[in-house]
């Protein structure tokens, strides 16, 4: 995993392994969904691309929301004092809503 330069760009590739033994390379690109990626799969940014730029400014902090995409993904659920199962739905459907609304935000930077 991880950047590769090419014609002086960086690009981010995630390696995996598939039947057979072979390696498969999955392309993410060069931008937001790229970054987005790496920050995932806890890879180091190039240099170039660490230095925010003054459009980024004003976004939310995209390594915020892929650490609230690890969440969504593997939700925790603080124990409570008297287990009940309402209680413990209520707080997983509220959970859901908040990740939702930056997966949202997430899947916008990425496309713009």
């Amino acid at each position: 995993m991880g950047w590769e330069t090419r014609s002086g760009k960086h690009y981010y590739y995630r390696k995996a392994r598939v039947e057979g033994g072979r390696v498969r390379s999955i392309y993410f690109g060069c931008g937001d969904r790229a970054i987005a990626a790496s920050l995932a799969d806890g890879v180091v940014l190039p240099e170039n691309l660490r230095k925010p730029k003054a459009s980024d400014l004003t976004k939310p902090n995209i390594q915020d929301l892929t650490s609230d995409l690890k969440t969504l993904a593997f939700p925790s659920i603080p124990p409570l004092e008297k287990p009940s199962i309402e209680g413990l739905a209520k707080a997983r459907a509220d959970e859901a809503v908040r990740l939702e609304e930056k997966l949202s935000l997430l899947r916008r930077m990425i496309v713009s």
